[in-house]
């Protein structure tokens, strides 16, 4: 059935509704309302046009672990040529992308190296200087928490360098072959990239910012042909090894006596503890966020925002909360 025909529908229902919320039938309204969007959803996954993999040239940030890594493995046993950005190269995720195939290029990227990105840069014009660059995957990221108190200004810079700036940094330079091949940027943010929490402050700050950034070029973008989409996963920690309990043991280190002293001497304990506990309850995989990269980068219509549950309960509390 012709997705339109649901589109209708849809429409005709709201409008129908406000005659069954008059009569007070309210829950019919409702299982009727989802009822068609549950359809709406079902069809337009089925007609989506999917854009052939074959010549096209994507470049991912972040690569050495994590979802950046998992993209990349997965476009380069599919034939994709990948250009794998990675902190080190010789890192043992960098190491395993080398061994997919000769499709897979492994590069030594530091997003906050202005002259990283342009040596990176360089390299990518010799494999796509003619075609255009299809798609940048900007993923590079890293997490930090602590309460404002407890968290340094150096720790607030590193994550708005790594964040926010490097995905501005990579957008700069590799826009133009983007362009050229009326591609597309996916910029991955976080489900707290909309909803700030305790103790996330400078994490939560450099992906709302992030979202802002991305909004804006999308807008900019639309007349060159380029779309640009915001992916953005829940609670994934346990997966993608973002958390490490040392940055609470940094805090306790750079944190003065008398503030310390405010929040109680187990107050740092228990935060790390929840970290521990918040990670064991992600989803055990990354497989669901590399299903949504792939058809954010591929699909010939793409939302213009993912967003995906990362529990391995029945919902996500963090995107419900949203």
């Amino acid at each position: 059935m012709d997705i339109r025909v649901f589109e209708g529908l849809f429409g005709v229902l709201l409008i129908s509704s406000l005659y069954v919320i008059y009569q007070q039938d309210i829950i019919l309204t409702i299982a009727g309302v989802i009822g068609v969007y549950i359809g709406f959803r079902i069809i337009k996954s089925r007609n989506k046009t999917v854009v052939p993999y074959s010549n096209k040239t994507v470049l991912i940030t972040g690569c050495d672990t994590g979802i950046g890594h998992n993209i990349a493995v997965r476009l380069g046993k599919k034939g994709v040529t990948v250009l794998a950005c990675c902190l080190s190269a010789t890192s043992p995720g960098g190491e395993k992308l080398k061994s997919i195939g000769s499709n897979v290029h492994v590069l030594d990227t530091d997003v906050t190296s202005e002259d990283s990105v342009q040596n990176c840069l360089k390299f990518v014009k010799t494999i796509c200087d003619k075609k255009g660059l299809w798609a940048i995957v900007n993923n590079a990221g890293i997490v930090r928490c602590g309460d404002v108190e407890l968290t340094t200004m150096e720790v607030y810079s590193q994550i708005i360098q790594v964040n926010l700036f490097g995905m501005i940094r990579v957008c700069k330079a590799f826009l133009p072959l983007v362009r050229q091949a009326k591609g597309r940027v996916v910029n991955v943010t976080s489900v707290r990239g909309i909803i700030a929490y305790p103790a996330f402050s400078a994490y939560s700050m450099s992906k709302f910012a992030a979202e802002a950034f991305s909004d804006s070029l999308r807008m900019e973008m639309s007349r060159f042909g380029v779309k640009v989409i915001i992916v953005e996963p829940g609670n994934y920690g346990g997966a993608t090894a973002l958390w490490e309990e040392e940055n609470v043991n940094d805090m306790n280190a750079a944190a003065s006596p008398d503030v310390l002293n405010t929040y109680g001497n187990g107050y740092l304990h228990r935060l790390a503890m929840n970290g521990i506990e918040g990670c064991s309850t992600t989803y055990p995989n990354l497989i669901p966020v590399s299903d949504v990269l792939e058809d954010a980068i591929f699909n010939q219509k793409p939302e213009s925002r993912y967003l995906i549950d990362g529990s391995n309960k029945l919902y996500d509390i963090d995107c419900v909360s949203m």
